[in-house]
């Protein structure tokens, strides 16, 4: 395919196929992109002037993925304050950047004219600004000592290990760590390892700042910890939001193309196969009856799932960032409905308006993008760019660089509320 055509079925999947292509039009973006792509004469060129153009969407569902071409990727993580960016977090050893140290420029252009240049991909938020694309395109950066460095990056950066931990902080108070809800059976070992402290802890602190999302199924074993009651789902769930699939042919064929191997597999929970049989049922249901658009999804067996909830722990907090996203933030709205648990830290991610992604092949790359969206959306309670707000708000500062803020001030509300 030549870079015309993939660019052109771009603009037709985010018109028609994209759950956003109601709300975020971005008419200007599709023709700058379009006008861009005949001038364009390499593969990195084209990957990037089409990352530029899905990145306008500030929707993390809707992006680039398994690039066949060599993209180095920064092997740091940055978070903004005021107009400094501070590394936050090193992916490789081979980073000559340390924890901490301050970034004042970007290609020799300082942060605030950076974010200028790029409010159509910056978050308005200072604090919720994700700087890693643009560095990943810079040739240099410059620290506040002074001292000007090519741009640390690398290819092939292994991903960080899952983390699901548990930890007893004192004779009452349990700290567990989850990275991710990639899997159930991680998760569900953690609580049967740890069930006796579990069911005997006064207190339970989860971190969820960096969760990278998953399955929502995967956390379902933890829930009945963090209920009091036995409810269903369905029982909490609003009952004034519905959930729309974007019925198109071309997200009936991905779905199945995506999900039909896992149907296929003996190693799939009955819980995930009924979701995803009934998914995939009523995808062919509409397509065949010639049915197509948004369409409310109303039988999820997810619903029909109970929590059997205990009084044990009594007040559970759990930690919240802005690295907590799909299901992290489904995690993190679902359990801002119990009685025993406080939320603390920043705003998640926030994207869940727009989840259930499809993968379209193409040369070059994957686009992964979303086939659903909330009802909320259409009532002006979306969540893009805003996340799940947190009940104690706790400011980034750098100081979170030396300490756990956080986890400092979570142990501080739990002494109190004894």
């Amino acid at each position: 395919m030549t870079y015309e055509k993939i660019a052109n079925d771009i603009i037709e999947l985010v018109s028609n196929d994209y759950s956003g292509c109601k709300e975020l039009p971005q008419d200007e973006a599709k023709n700058d992109y379009l006008e861009q792509v005949p001038a364009i004469t390499s593969d990195k060129d084209f990957y990037y002037a089409t990352m530029d153009f899905l990145k306008t969407y500030q929707d993390a569902h809707l992006t680039l993925i398994e690039p066949t071409i060599d993209i180095l990727r920064v092997n740091f993580l940055t978070r903004r304050f005021n107009d400094k960016l501070y590394v936050s977090d090193l992916f490789s050893k081979n980073c000559p950047l340390s924890i901490g140290q301050e970034i004042i420029k970007i290609d020799n252009k300082p942060i605030s004219e950076v974010v200028k240049e790029n409010e159509r991909i910056l978050n308005p938020i200072p604090e919720r600004q994700s700087f890693t694309y643009l560095l990943e395109k810079s040739e240099t950066i410059t620290l506040s000592n002074g001292d000007i460095l090519k741009t640390p990056k690398e290819s092939n950066i292994p991903p960080k290990e899952s983390t699901y931990s548990f930890e007893l902080i004192n004779e009452q108070t349990g700290y567990m760590v989850l990275s991710d809800f990639y899997a159930e059976q991680p998760i569900s070992a953690l609580i049967q390892e740890n069930r006796q402290s579990l069911e005997t802890i006064d207190s339970l602190i989860i971190d969820v700042r960096i969760n990278n999302g998953g399955s929502d199924m995967s956390y379902f074993p933890l829930l009945d910890y963090l209920f009091k009651q036995t409810i269903s789902l369905e029982e909490l769930s609003n009952p004034n939001e519905l959930m729309y699939y974007n019925v198109t042919k071309r997200n009936d064929e991905l779905r199945q193309k995506a999900f039909q191997p896992y149907l296929d597999s003996e190693e799939i929970d009955d819980v995930s196969r009924q979701f995803i049989q009934s998914e995939l049922d009523f995808f062919k249901k509409h397509i065949e009856g010639n049915q197509t658009g948004f369409i409310p999804f109303t039988d999820s067996p997810i619903l029909d799932y109970t929590i059997h909830g205990t009084n044990l722990p009594s007040s559970i907090i759990v930690l919240t960032d802005v690295y907590c996203g799909s299901s992290g933030d489904s995690f993190v709205n679902l359990v801002k409905k119990s009685d025993k648990v406080t939320t603390l830290g920043r705003n998640t991610l926030g994207i869940l308006d727009y989840a259930n992604c499809c993968f379209q092949e193409y040369p070059l790359f994957s686009l992964m993008y979303p086939t659903s969206k909330t009802s909320l959306v259409d009532d002006g309670l979306g969540m893009l760019g805003k996340g799940v707000k947190p009940d104690v708000y706790v400011p980034w500062t750098p100081k979170h660089l030396t300490e756990d803020v956080d986890l400092q001030q979570a142990l501080e509300l739990l002494n109190n509320q004894c």
